[in-house]
């Protein structure tokens, strides 16, 4: 009887590791659209706040996409914010602006998206 509460420790412990390695790898399946969708979100004073931290904090599928989400993920670091509460300088928000545009040109052609 004074194994059980060990038996149950042990056992949830083994189900995080399971879970953990069965989700560590995932990545999300995006199209250039919606990437342009949540860029653009982020830039609207009336978007939703959370469409930033969505694209920023799931690996994504394609791999140019997976590019575009790791530069504007840092940056706050290589354009820091020259306001207060804001994620980074206006050079980073035109970084962004490129991309969105690059985006919506890929959706417009039906081709897939490659950084120039």
């Amino acid at each position: 009887m004074r194994f059980i509460p060990l038996i149950v420790i042990l056992g949830l412990a083994g189900a995080f590791v399971i879970f953990k390695l069965l989700t560590r790898n995932k990545r999300y399946k995006r199209t250039p659209a919606e990437v342009a969708d949540l860029l653009e979100a982020f830039l609207s004073a009336t978007g939703d706040p959370g469409a930033f931290d969505t694209l920023i904090s799931f690996p994504l599928e394609d791999e140019e996409l997976e590019k575009i989400r790791v530069r504007c993920a840092n940056l706050d670091s290589e354009f820091p914010p020259e306001t207060k509460g804001h994620f980074c300088g206006e050079k980073g928000l035109q970084v962004i602006r490129g991309y969105i545009s690059q985006l919506r040109a890929s959706t417009k052609t039906g081709g897939s998206f490659r950084r120039k």
